[in-house]
């Protein structure tokens, strides 16, 4: 496997900063615009709702157009929208604007990933997913997501929210620095660039399929966690905020550690043993939580934290590869596009789920139910990873 020059993965890096950053960071400024624009907190969640919406259309859209126009070409357009539209957004003093704006921001943010995966797919078009480089984008969207709402309480404390969207307008204009400076030009033939590939056209393969449905499933539990577990622990266990997002740290912190052992073993046997072993530890996890109630000990809140957090090295980056090396290289884009839509549908399952289960009390009971929930989809992952992927479809 050739391996993937360190400038090209710094400089696609921080552009896969951006939308994990803009998707976390907002969490802690919904209080603050509703006082601005004068509207109830249900109506502000569109803010976050925008954001999302947007990523869900945009992250195939910027995919495919990325497979015809090239890499860098796409990533440029996506971070000159990033910047125009984070620069506009605190001017702004209608709400409906503000939501416009978000969500063209959702979109200028879908464009580094799929560029990252076409740039390292062109370097060595037939070998095995370069694990290390994926691994590098993986963590930069972990750390980039668990700060977010460090971040964005600093900047809200600073300067209002405005200062959340103007702190993109610097980050957008270091990663375009960096693509011209650092990322290949693009090789994309006009005649290959004119064949129109329908994104949806792609769940036809039986391997991608396999990889997208594998996706949102982990992405229902990993935001059950991510979602429904704050609530219980303000609600039942009455901890302030900011003690609810350090317990939840060890979540995002684990799973970065556990993304360079991924990669290794990824390298060594491919996609199919990260999965497994995800699987199988993400259903540990979630039997876990199962022990919860209102006297449990704060350490084992933060043990079973960790374990949880296990999973999304594994998962992530095994599912990741998995999808590098189903897709065919003129379509990487798209395909890579269309895995994050399925992780925003994840999502939004996830949180219909939880407030299904929790209706208006974040009881420990309604917590168990949530975990019997996560419990059988982890149980349907576990047997994905051992059935539905074939390991000959890397090859």
């Amino acid at each position: 496997m050739a391996s993937v020059p360190w400038r090209i993965v710094a400089g696609l890096a921080v552009g896969n900063l951006l939308n994990p950053l803009n998707s976390s960071m907002i969490a802690v400024a919904l209080v603050s615009l509703s006082g601005d624009f004068g509207v109830s907190l249900g109506t502000v969640t569109w803010v976050v709702s925008a954001f999302y919406l947007g990523g869900m259309v945009g992250m195939p859209l910027m995919g495919q157009l990325t497979d015809r126009f090239g890499a860098r070409r796409m990533l440029t357009v996506g971070l000159v929208l990033v910047g125009v539209t984070s620069a506009l957004a605190p001017l702004t003093r209608v709400l409906a604007v503000l939501l416009g704006l978000r969500l063209l921001q959702a979109v200028g943010t879908s464009a580094p990933y799929p560029a990252a995966l076409a740039i390292f797919r062109a370097r060595n078009p037939g070998g095995r997913a370069p694990a290390g480089a994926l691994g590098a984008i993986s963590i930069t969207n972990s750390v980039s997501s668990a700060l977010g709402p460090v971040l964005g309480g600093a900047l809200v404390a600073f300067a209002g929210w405005q200062a959340i969207f103007a702190a993109n307008v610097p980050l957008a204009a270091l990663a375009l620095l960096l693509a011209f400076v650092w990322l290949p030009r693009d090789q994309v033939a006009r005649e290959s660039s004119a064949r129109k590939v329908r994104v949806w056209s792609l769940l036809r393969s039986k391997a991608l399929v396999a990889v997208y449905a594998q996706f949102a499933l982990v992405n229902v539990v990993f935001y059950g966690v991510f979602y429904g577990l704050p609530l219980w622990l303000e609600q039942t266990r009455h901890y302030a905020p900011d003690l609810t997002g350090l317990i939840l740290l060890p979540v995002a912190g684990i799973g970065v550690l556990a993304t360079p052992v991924a990669a290794r073993l990824i390298d060594r046997m491919g996609p199919r043993p990260s999965l497994i072993i995800g699987s199988v530890v993400l259903l540990l996890g979630s039997l876990l939580l199962l022990r919860f109630g209102s006297e449990t000990a704060l350490l084992e809140l933060l043990v079973v934290g960790a374990v949880l957090g296990v999973p999304n090295g594994f998962n992530n980056l095994g599912l990741q590869a998995a999808l590098y090396e189903a897709a065919a290289s003129d379509q990487i884009g798209a395909a890579a596009g269309l895995l994050q839509t399925f992780r925003y549908a994840g999502a939004i399952a996830s949180t219909a789920i939880i407030g299904a289960v929790f209706g208006a009390d974040a009881s420990s009971n309604s917590l168990h139910v949530l975990a019997l929930v996560m419990a059988v989809t982890s149980a349907a992952l576990v047997l994905a990873s051992i059935f539905a992927y074939r390991p000959s479809s890397a090859e």
